[in-house]
């Protein structure tokens, strides 16, 4: 910088350094577009790119959590996973520059879905093979497929008896779409009725219509043929008494 009087010569002063303060950011139209079962979906705006950080508190158990999107953006879309059901929340976001300056929104509250729809059971089918021995033993897998992750059953009894009593497999709690239930109780050369039930993470329950299925019995060997026909030819002599 330099100045000059009118009388006199020039001046100069040193070089001087300054820095810009940051725009400070601000967060606009902070909104809940969807909600669902387990999850929430949120967007707004920023009036610079920011990263964002989404605080959230279960307003049943008082816990609070944050999930975080470092991306700079000024148009933000998040979706918050891992909800309860038919919970009641709260969520707030908090909005950073790059020079790590920060402004929160207005704290929103929401409330998650119940799911009341029971999981849709399709494609059931049972296969059952013989395993011979001195005792035969059948081994049966009956297997399903579900629209949305759900447990595992299958319901069975002896017969087409309309009262004949029912048993069933332990319920498998893991909640899968492609189910496989092996069964090891079934007798050979035997009739079977049997039904799947599958429930939802929200406990909504299906049940299948009721299948048949007849179980495989050993077949007679070459030897065990001869030996019938042998018996059957000769078997006058043991009538013949010497």
């Amino acid at each position: 910088m330099t100045s000059k009087g009118e009388i006199g010569g020039e001046g100069q002063s040193g070089d001087l350094t300054f820095t810009t303060t940051s725009v400070m950011p601000a967060v606009d139209g902070f909104r809940v577009a969807g909600v669902k079962t387990a999850s929430a979906d949120l967007a707004w705006t920023t009036n610079i790119p920011t990263a964002s950080v989404i605080v959230y508190t279960n307003l049943s158990t008082g816990r609070s959590l944050s999930v975080g999107d470092p991306t700079y953006v000024v148009v933000h879309a998040f979706t918050v996973p891992g909800l309860d059901a038919g919970t009641a929340y709260d969520v707030l976001v908090k909005a950073q520059n790059e020079a790590g300056a920060e402004a929160s929104s207005p704290t929103l509250s929401f409330k998650t879905t119940v799911d009341r729809v029971p999981p849709v059971v399709a494609d059931v089918s049972a296969d059952s093979t013989l395993y011979p021995g001195a005792q035969s033993k059948v081994q049966t897998i009956v297997s399903w497929l579900t629209d949305k992750p759900s447990s595992s059953q299958v319901f069975y009894q002896e017969g087409v008896a309309a009262d004949a009593k029912a048993l069933s497999t332990p319920a498998d709690a893991n909640l899968i779409l492609k189910h496989i239930v092996v069964l090891t109780t079934f007798k050979p050369g035997a009739v079977y009725k049997y039904w799947v039930v599958s429930r939802d993470a929200s406990g909504n329950v299906s049940k299948s219509e009721t299948f048949t299925v007849l179980t495989p019995i050993q077949k007679q060997t070459v030897l065990d043929l001869i030996g019938k026909n042998f018996q059957s030819v000769f078997g006058w002599t043991k009538q013949v008494k010497l």
